[in-house]
């Protein structure tokens, strides 16, 4: 199995890791093995002899997945775990609530956890795609590197939902609300 950046038994204490920490555990972890896979698969493409529906099957589900992935991760790193980090350390020096875009966690949080949906969807479009591969090319080289990637950033995206919706965004959310 593949370390994601939060191992097992990290994983039981997540609630004692400070949340700027777990932000940047999340980042360095499943968000860079998301990016990895998605480059890798990227990378591989669909080969000229799938022919014309199945390259564009293929093709088309991979930019999808690719555009959701630039901009969850984008926002996730550059608005949404900044501003939880702010709240942390503004909780360790016990000052107040921070200057932020946002009034409120809530909203941009919610918009996070929709597009784990939609990345979920995308996921299983590319998926559906890749098993639609028939003949000799499903056993080439080409398509288990691409399943392999595929379940790679698999992996990655369910290990970050996990972490993002049953530690950091409740965690963040009530902090939110503390301070």
């Amino acid at each position: 199995m593949t370390n994601h950046g939060l191992d097992a038994a990290r994983d039981r204490d997540l609630h004692l890791v400070p949340l700027d920490a777990l932000c940047d555990q999340l980042v360095a972890g499943p968000h860079a093995v998301a990016r990895a896979a998605i480059v890798a698969l990227r990378e591989l493409g669909a080969p000229v002899e799938l022919g014309d529906d199945a390259t564009a099957r293929v093709r088309a589900a991979l930019e999808d997945l690719d555009t959701l992935l630039d901009a969850h991760l984008r926002k996730a790193e550059h608005l949404v775990f900044p501003a939880v980090s702010a709240l942390a350390d503004a909780e360790r020096r016990g000052g107040g609530r921070p200057p932020s875009a946002f009034s409120t966690l809530l909203h941009p949080i919610r918009v996070l956890e929709a597009e784990h949906v939609q990345l979920g969807g995308a996921l299983r479009r590319l998926d559906r795609s890749i098993a639609a591969v028939t003949g000799d090319l499903r056993t080439t080289s080409w398509w288990t590197a691409m399943r392999r990637a595929a379940d790679d950033f698999a992996a990655a995206l369910s290990h970050e939902v996990r972490i993002e919706s049953l530690v950091l965004f409740p965690r963040a959310l009530d902090l939110d609300r503390r301070l």
